[in-house]
């Protein structure tokens, strides 16, 4: 029964918690106080020198730097949101499909149930008319125990007539 949840699930508390700590400290830069404003540019800016060459890393403004991290980091935290909505989306997706199932179940059980009341009630029904005929029976048995002592009682009286008519 302790089963061990899957991998990459939100019940996986360990991996939960180190996205959620990513996404924390790829946030962390807009608590802390802002950088100063940039010089002024002067002259062609953008991707490539003033004489047409491509900008390196250290050639780029630190302002363009922190854009691009900027934008890097809210990628990397909106792909790790879609993941996180990927796998709750699923979780919802067994949910319902174990309440469907749970649904099936307990329609079963209550036509069940009812099947089984409608059942007892005429098993009740039929335990009475068998204790009626039982009655019944037991009434019919009494009297035919009278009517044989009768007739016994009857072949005596005529055998007496019989003798005593006869001496």
């Amino acid at each position: 029964k302790n089963k061990r949840p899957p991998k990459g699930s939100f019940r996986d508390h360990s991996s939960f918690f180190s996205i959620y700590a990513a996404i924390v400290s790829s946030f962390s830069h807009l608590w802390s106080p802002p950088p100063p404003p940039p010089p002024p540019r002067r002259g062609g800016g953008g991707g490539t020198t003033p004489e047409g060459a491509p900008r390196r890393t250290a050639d780029v403004p630190a302002a363009d730097r922190t854009e691009d991290a900027y934008l890097q980091t809210t990628q990397t935290v909106m792909a790790a949101q879609d993941d996180m909505l990927s796998e709750l989306g699923a979780g919802v997706g067994r949910l319902a499909e174990q309440a469907r199932m749970i649904e099936g179940e307990s329609n079963l059980h209550v036509r069940l149930l009812d099947e089984m009341e409608g059942g007892v009630e005429s098993a009740a029904e039929g335990l009475r008319a068998e204790a009626r005929h039982a009655a019944r029976i037991r009434e019919q048995a009494s009297v035919c125990k009278l009517y044989i002592v009768i007739a016994c009682l009857t072949g005596l009286l005529v055998f007496l007539l019989v003798m005593g008519f006869s001496h």
